[in-house]
């Protein structure tokens, strides 16, 4: 019978307690309640863990950090009604993703990746899909561990 496959850890990373990463966003009080929420949570948790969160947003850089947060607000005050647009074309419209997916690529990844990699995180949680789906996943293959994992919890 196959024995499940296992990732070999330093020893000091056995020692340590657990690093858990978590990636929000300084657009709208959604993300950062559940980053707070979540961090919280793992401080109560019985197996310690040190969590730090980071701002995904500034992480990617200026010109990423000032688009989205510039573009949010300016759908909040003038055109709401562009929200579920905007949203709904990047998940039912391919040509919209890829989009959005190369622009993220080219102007965050490498900055969010370096950011992941100071942090040495075991595990990494974004409370904003779209870092999970186009840059982080891009991110943490250049700068993260086999053992490194991810999910999001938007």
């Amino acid at each position: 019978m196959a024995q499940p496959a296992t990732i070999d850890k330093p020893a000091a990373a056995e020692k340590r307690p657990k690093r858990v990463l978590i990636i929000s966003a300084d657009v709208g009080e959604g993300h950062a309640a559940a980053a707070r929420a979540l961090a919280q949570q793992l401080a109560g948790a019985d197996e310690p863990v040190e969590v730090t969160t980071i701002d995904g947003l500034q992480a990617m850089g200026r010109v990423l950090k000032q688009s989205v947060q510039d573009g949010y607000r300016t759908q909040l005050d003038s055109a709401q009604w562009s929200y579920n647009l905007v949203y709904g074309a990047m998940e039912k419209l391919a040509p919209v993703r890829w989009l959005v997916k190369r622009l993220l690529l080219i102007f965050g990844a490498r900055p969010l990746a370096r950011a992941i990699a100071e942090h040495e995180p075991d595990v990494i949680v974004s409370t904003v899909r779209c870092y999970l789906r186009y840059g982080l996943s891009t991110a943490t293959s250049r700068s993260c561990s086999p053992s490194t994992g991810s999910s999001s919890t938007t």
